[in-house]
């Protein structure tokens, strides 16, 4: 069996990953989660409003009291903003096995050239399984 964790931070040289947070809003509206291109790629709905985006954040916020919920925002610490996510979903405990879905920069951001959150660089990868 799993010994889940929850979402915990994470840190890169140039990233966070954290727990979502109210005042996530605008940047997610303004990187990805307004953008219906990005939003079909992963079978999600638009998110146009700040109201809606808040309902969402809701969500994800209150999951944060389960010990098997992972959803992470990832910051730029250079800009101080929320450029994306990663979901850690799907968690089967029993048969130690989840699904990763990561929201890539190269959809919304010029600054990286890496789409990857880890510069590519699985070993690096908390999510990889060599990397514990």
């Amino acid at each position: 069996m799993l010994t889940h964790v929850g979402t915990n931070t994470i840190e890169t040289e140039r990233l966070m990953l954290r727990r979502f947070e109210y005042t996530d809003n605008k940047a997610m509206r303004r990187y990805w989660i307004a953008d219906e291109s990005i939003q079909s790629m992963y079978a999600e709905p638009v998110y146009s409003t700040e109201e809606e985006v808040k309902e969402l954040l809701d969500r994800y916020i209150s999951s944060y009291e389960k010990k098997d919920y992972y959803r992470w925002a990832v910051i730029d610490k250079k800009a101080g903003e929320c450029i994306g996510q990663i979901a850690y979903f799907l968690v089967d405990s029993k048969n130690h096995f989840a699904e990763i879905e990561c929201m890539k920069e190269e959809y919304h951001t010029d600054d990286y050239e890496s789409s990857c959150p880890w510069d590519g660089s699985c070993s690096s990868c908390p999510f990889d399984p060599q990397y514990n």
